[in-house]
């Protein structure tokens, strides 16, 4: 921070802090997204997701369930184990940003477990 004050002045830091709330957003949704609906204990803990784009973009971050299962393997090695999204991470994320699609669209998903799949969409909200 202090660095973009120094350089850039006002507008350096108002960069800086404008960037900052933007990864600190993009970082929880993507958080959210991983883990809706799965709390563990018998249920797979985090969504994988299939998309060689997303996967890419965020080092393998699709197979976050393969993370949760053996932390010591590196990000090539891991593989897309248990249930996966009906996206990526873009179509996924712009989803999250629309809270009654993004429940219709997960809280209907087959691999949802049971206890939280839903016939009205705003009875498993959180």
């Amino acid at each position: 921070m202090f660095v973009f004050l120094t350089l850039g002045g006002a507008r350096g830091l108002m960069f800086f802090l404008g960037q900052s709330a933007i990864s600190i957003f993009v970082v929880e949704t993507i958080g959210y997204i991983q883990h809706y609906g799965l709390v563990g204990g018998g249920d797979p803990v985090a969504w994988n997701v299939r998309s060689w784009l997303s996967n890419r973009l965020f080092v393998n971050n699709g197979f976050h369930a393969h993370h949760h299962l053996d932390q010591t393997l590196s990000c090539r090695r891991l593989k897309c184990v248990g249930v996966t999204l009906p996206a990526g991470y873009m179509h996924m994320f712009f989803l999250a940003l629309l809270p009654p699609l993004w429940f219709s669209v997960m809280n209907h998903h087959p691999d949802m477990p049971s206890h939280r799949r839903s016939t009205d969409t705003h009875e498993n909200q959180e």
